[in-house]
């Protein structure tokens, strides 16, 4: 493949994707003194979505990396407990916590995480179009969208479901769907929410709709609407106007302070999905997530529904043990092929014993929510989910320290 436009430079360790996986795992690494270079196909360093909730797995992996103590600071708020409110009669019921939980801006993690490491750590604007072996050495070879060809003697995939690294060395290319849309957004309230350190969560049976509202300030609410995708999804993603106009569509009948939060939201902070995507529960726990020194990590290897609020914590799990992984194998011995092959399979098997029973447990909570589950369909879940997770905090024991 190569020609006489092509470009060649050389990187040790490369991580496809600046999003808060790459990041993590970047900053993970430099804490074991291993050095990486993050690829971003953006000029800057972007964070879609608005925010996210991190729960105590999460904020173990985030002490780890060595950023919590930051972060607590920019989302002063620890939600201890919540509420779930019926729309249709106003009945509520009670939902607790358990251990350290907090929605933070998505903005604030990925700079938080960015200012950690060294500032020529980034390669921007530069889109990977696939990534092969050398036909000698087996080594990964990222191709660029310019022609670039970088030799990397390790890649990890942290570029979301749609991985171009998954897709073109991995083969991994199934995933599912749900016809549900989810949308996400900030509210601000100069005279504050009266949720103090409450989450609520406001449910229209009728319309197969959910509101969250997790509070990270005393004025500040981070909020997603869950509802069935429409047609007209497509065009509101892309226009941020639109987004505000059918979410407040959505919650007509909701109580006027549920309202409220939607009709106060930032526009430029609101993000729509089409359809909640994911990679199925068999998927994660049969596909190849290692080939050669190229392995995955993130929504790259588990994109799993948000009924969990865990995309985000163990996408931090990931970067810690994978940094863990390789560092037992770096800075004992040369930094050959082989080692780092037995790193990544470490890695890969560590967390798929992970990952599978979180998604599993997010793929019968989405089927059992999806208004395309037949009766049947949802009341086998429901049985499922009973019996193999009885206990709704035990994924959050979960310590992702490799020793």
């Amino acid at each position: 493949m190569k020609t006489h436009h092509q470009h060649h430079h050389h990187h040790d360790i490369v991580i496809v994707g600046g999003g808060i996986c790459g990041l993590a795992t970047a900053l993970a690494l430099h804490r074991k003194g291993i050095r990486s270079t993050v690829i971003e196909r953006s000029e800057t360093l972007r964070a879609a979505g608005a925010g996210i909730i991190v729960h105590e797995n999460g904020w173990k992996a985030l002490e780890l990396l060595g950023v919590a103590s930051t972060l607590r600071l920019q989302t002063p708020i620890s939600i201890t407990s919540g509420e779930v409110v019926s729309v249709k009669d106003g009945k509520r019921e009670s939902v607790p916590s358990w251990g350290e939980v907090r929605a933070i801006r998505r903005s604030d993690l990925i700079g938080t995480l960015a200012s950690e490491l060294p500032a020529d750590s980034f390669l921007l604007g530069c889109k990977v179009v696939g990534v092969h072996f050398h036909p000698t050495t087996s080594e990964p070879l990222l191709y660029l969208h310019d022609g670039t060809v970088i030799h990397a003697k390790v890649v990890v995939g942290c570029d979301g479901l749609k991985s171009v690294v998954a897709k073109t060395s991995l083969r991994l290319d199934s995933e599912g769907a749900m016809p549900i849309s989810a949308t996400r957004g900030f509210s601000y309230s100069p005279e504050g929410h009266n949720l103090g350190d409450k989450f609520v969560v406001h449910k229209d049976v009728a319309s197969g709709s959910l509101l969250g509202e997790f509070p990270l300030t005393p004025n500040l609410l981070y909020w997603f609407l869950l509802r069935p995708s429409t047609p007209q999804d497509s065009v509101a993603c892309k226009d941020k106007k639109l987004i505000k106009e059918s979410s407040l569509e959505t919650v007509k009948d909701y109580p006027p302070e549920a309202q409220a939060t939607v009709r106060n939201s930032d526009e430029e902070s609101l993000h729509l999905s089409e359809s909640i995507t994911y990679r199925r529960p068999w998927d994660v726990l049969t596909k190849k997530f290692r080939r050669g020194t190229v392995t995955v990590a993130g929504d790259a290897m588990h994109a799993m529904g948000p009924f969990l609020a865990q995309g985000g914590s163990t996408s931090l799990e990931d970067a810690v043990v994978l940094a863990d992984c390789m560092a037992a194998e770096l800075l004992v011995r040369p930094p050959r092929v082989v080692p780092m092959v037995l790193a990544l399979d470490e890695y890969v098997d560590l967390r798929r014993k992970r990952v599978f029973w979180l998604s599993l447990n997010t793929y019968l909570l989405g089927a059992i929510a999806s208004p395309s589950s037949s009766r049947v369909t949802r009341s086998c879940c429901i049985l499922l989910k009973k019996v193999l997770f009885s206990d709704p905090f035990e994924h959050l024991l979960y310590d992702c320290r490799r020793s």
